[in-house]
């Protein structure tokens, strides 16, 4: 269930990506007229539930997002097995943008995995939102 949650939470989270500089940047409900600041690697650093704040682990903190130019994702899900820091999911798809939102399709994406989320990249900085979960990735 740990597995699913953490997969669940990057999945939000690359939905909410969009640009990494400041002339693409998206603030408030603006429209994204280029996505190309979300093409990159993006590392997980924080997530908010219902408001509070997560308490994640280093070893969460190295699970990525990563966006490809030809539209393609992967995402890498990290968690800790004992004193071991493994991948625990890897998982691909695809994405795309139009306005605020961005859309996934992901080729294992099972019940409960929202397809479209809304985000906001500022100083390379993407926070993805979704129902009650608020996720932030730093660009690599």
């Amino acid at each position: 269930m740990k597995k699913f949650g953490l997969f669940l939470f990057i999945i939000s989270a690359i939905v909410m990506s969009c640009s990494s500089d400041d002339s693409n940047t998206q603030q408030g409900g603006g429209e994204v007229t280029d996505p190309s600041p979300l093409i990159g690697t993006w590392e997980l650093t924080a997530k908010k539930q219902d408001g509070s704040e997560s308490e994640l682990s280093d070893c969460d903190k190295t699970s990525t997002l990563q966006f490809n130019p030809n539209n393609t994702l992967i995402t890498q899900v990290f968690s800790d097995q004992g004193n071991d820091c493994i991948i625990s999911g890897e998982f691909t798809g695809s994405w795309s943008v139009s306005g605020n939102n961005l859309t996934f399709s992901f080729d294992e994406a099972g019940p409960g995995i929202p397809s479209i989320v809304t985000f906001i990249v500022f100083n390379n900085i993407l926070t993805i939102t979704y129902s009650e979960t608020e996720e932030t990735y730093k660009k690599k």
